[in-house]
């Protein structure tokens, strides 16, 4: 049990790439070789991570964006590995507009 009362408490940390998204298409070009992944990423060090995971014609249809940090959340988990609160920063998908998809 854990109390929000703003206290620093011991952690164990891990970062990976996902998004449904992404997942879906490395998934996909797996399997079939032809996926082109519509999306947004920050001009940081995420971004170039998740275009690097890629193969580059993949992430043809990917904008970067120099004003906004590549989307990201953090998960807390219990001891059992139970999802107990998620906060996240997806103000990048806001850049994926209808026009930006007629010209993807």
């Amino acid at each position: 049990m854990f109390i929000l009362d703003g206290a620093t408490y011991h952690a164990k940390q891990d970062t990976s790439a996902g998004g449904v998204a992404r997942n879906i298409a490395e998934g996909i070009y797996k399997i079939y070789g032809n996926v082109n992944l519509i999306s947004a990423v920050g001009n940081d060090q995420n971004g170039a991570y998740i275009r690097k995971l890629l193969p580059e014609h993949c992430a043809s249809s990917i904008i970067t964006l120099g004003n906004c940090p590549t989307a990201s959340f953090s998960v807390l988990l219990d001891r059992k590995g139970d999802c107990r609160l998620v906060v996240g920063d997806m103000d990048a998908h806001q850049a994926i507009t209808p026009d930006w998809l007629n010209y993807a």
